[in-house]
């Protein structure tokens, strides 16, 4: 038309630029501008006006549309509305909303779309009393009779977390359609209240109301948080019933997935084989399913049938395969897999190099492992206390105490675990003097009011270290003891000699009403064996028996040496014939016995029934 030297007319220009907005070209959209300027087309026009603000917002251009709105000598509702959708769908929420009280100032008044657009704003900024400000408006001016806008005000609230305000809205429907239901649905899920949304999702089958591809998505996130696999297989029949599997990868992805979170991984690979265009999404989920179900073995053998079928895997998947080698131990795997990350600059990712570094700990790396951490940019809680850890679980706490010291010159601040474990270096190396700095970091940050893992770690140390009065003070100091915090306090007396003691917190533990498991009542017995006390470790047998914790050989084991060490041999003969399997430990603590208390030839008719049983 240019060519031909036809001029273009108001209409023809309009178009062009709707044509520029919907493929998003603004280079064009600017030629028209400038056309549109060279024929003093804008002191003529509010629609071409209107157009420009439009295509300008639409393509994130928002100062020059604001400036061209701000150039049109009569502004109303619709290029206000095009300027504040922009601001609003290109992430700028407030500004959305500046525009709009702009536009109040100027006394135009808004219709239901640009109400719309703020409440989209307010959700994007989460301001649920800006929205309560509208909805008034609204409601005032008998806005809300549109279901658009009443959806929008429903999702609002939702994504808010205001549920009440969303219900009040969404009773006052005349009719609910599954834009309303999806909003509740995805709603609770996000504000991780699932059982609201199923029961939602249930109420909305009652009113025969179809759900739509999001009800569905969210409604199987909902089952996997909740670990609901009876209803996640009513959704999944659903989905099959109306025969959606074939139009939608992402219900395919997210059936893998609840399938996999709730280790029915037969199920899940099944589904991901029926799935024509196989993602990286849902082998993520598979492989991640079989790594955290403890198949790490399988894990890896999904990650290489992806490969073949030309996936690329990203930086998730690598993780997942790393936990997968830590898991089975497997070092040489978790090589491969870091040359790969290396070439495709994956290790940019602190979540992928602290994964890394892990794998390597757990395997026993150091040497692997202190490249990777000696690589990082940053060194944050996480590496650190991957290497701490590492160091404890192999036996080298010195190692572990010097990382805590460099990571405390560097401040980084320790998280719980990182406290944990150099709580637990301390004790394996009886380190007193280091666990009264640990101890004192934690109560300087005030960690003991939040954590009962740390309460319990601190008791542990200094039962173990001998320092008895300060371990009880600490565990009076917890708020909710529990079985853990008492077996250590009540095992550090007994290892240091004092069975009178260890028994007496035993006895203050059942007044509390802490049910003993089978750990307390072995350091119990150990307690009775070291004071000559058969009478207490009788009542404890019977205790025992009651509940069924002398199946376990540990306990039976215990029971029967104090039985020897005190002379009561007819009663450790009792629990010794009651035994499926005799070892090596309860021979031996009848071998013991008898020689200590004189009556070598029963010793010796012992160890010669032990060698006929072998």
């Amino acid at each position: 038309m240019q060519v031909d030297s036809v001029p273009p007319n108001e209409i023809t220009l309009i178009f062009c630029l709707k044509a520029c907005g919907s493929i998003g070209d603004i280079e064009k959209a600017q030629e028209v501008h400038a056309e549109i300027e060279r024929r003093g087309l804008l002191h003529e026009s509010i629609a071409l006006n209107n157009a420009l603000v439009d295509i300008f917002s639409k393509c994130g251009w928002l100062a020059t549309a604001e400036g061209l709105l701000y150039r049109i000598s009569e502004r109303n509702v619709i290029s206000w509305t095009s300027l504040i959708a922009g601001y609003v769908e290109h992430g700028f929420g407030v500004e959305g909303l500046d525009c709009f009280w702009k536009m109040r100032h100027q006394c135009v008044l808004p219709n239901a779309a640009i109400y719309v657009c703020c409440l989209k704003a307010c959700a994007n900024i989460g301001a649920p009393d800006k929205a309560q400000e509208l909805h008034v408006e609204m409601e005032r001016r008998g806005l809300l009779d549109s279901n658009i806008a009443a959806n929008t005000l429903l999702d609002v609230y939702m994504k808010c977390g205001c549920f009440s305000l969303a219900r009040e809205v969404f009773d006052r429907f005349h009719c609910h359609d599954v834009i309303s239901w999806t909003s509740l649905i995805v709603g609770y899920v996000e504000h991780g209240d699932s059982e609201s949304a199923l029961k939602c999702y249930q109420k909305m089958q009652v009113d025969s109301v179809p759900p739509n591809e999001i009800t569905l998505i969210f409604c199987l996130k909902a089952c996997g948080s909740i670990g609901d696999i009876e209803k996640a297989q009513e959704v999944h029949a659903e989905i099959e019933r109306r025969g959606l599997l074939h139009e939608s990868i992402a219900l395919n992805n997210a059936l893998v997935d609840i399938f996999s979170k709730c280790g029915w991984l037969a199920t899940a690979e099944g589904l991901l084989y029926r799935i024509s265009e196989r993602n990286v999404i849902s082998w993520t989920s598979l492989i991640a399913g079989y790594v955290e179900h403890g198949f790490g073995v399988e894990g890896l053998d999904c990650f290489w049938k992806m490969r073949h079928q030309c996936v690329l895997p990203d930086a998730a998947i690598y993780v997942c395969c790393l936990k997968a080698c830590a898991n089975i131990g497997a070092p040489d795997k978790a090589q491969e897999l870091h040359v790969e990350m290396e070439r495709g600059g994956l290790l940019d990712s602190n979540i992928a190099a602290n994964t890394l570094l892990d794998v390597y700990m757990k395997c026993g790396c150091f040497s692997l492992a202190r490249e990777v951490f000696d690589r990082f940019h940053c060194h944050d809680v996480i590496s650190w206390t991957s290497l701490i850890v590492g160091y404890v679980e192999h036996g080298d706490s010195e190692s572990a105490l010097k990382c805590y010291q460099k990571m405390q010159v560097d401040s980084v601040p320790p998280n719980e675990i990182t406290l944990i474990f150099c709580l637990k270096a301390c004790g394996s190396i009886g380190d007193i003097e280091k666990a009264q700095e640990v101890h004192a970091e934690i109560e300087r940050r005030g960690l003991l009011h939040e954590s009962i893992a740390l309460n319990n770690a601190l008791v542990d140390i200094f039962s173990k270290c001998g320092w008895l009065a300060t371990a009880e003070g600490l565990l009076y100091r917890i708020s909710e003891r529990n079985v853990i915090s008492w077996t250590s306090l009540i095992a550090g007396y007994v290892e240091h000699g004092f069975g009178v003691e260890g028994l007496d917190c035993f006895w203050k533990m059942r007044h509390q009403c802490v049910l003993p498991d089978a750990a307390i009542y072995v350091c119990c017995l150990k307690a009775c064996a070291n004071i000559g006390a058969p009478d207490k470790a009788q009542e404890l047998h019977v205790e025992m028996e009651r509940r069924g914790l002398l199946d376990s050989n540990i306990a039976a084991n215990t029971l029967l040496d104090v039985y020897m060490k005190c002379g009561c041999f007819s009663l450790a003969r009792e629990v010794f014939d009651r035994f499926h399997c005799h070892d090596v430990i309860s021979w031996t603590s009848l071998i013991v016995g008898y020689v200590e208390h004189g009556d070598s030839e029963s010793a010796l008719k012992c160890y010669q029934q032990m060698q006929k049983e072998d």
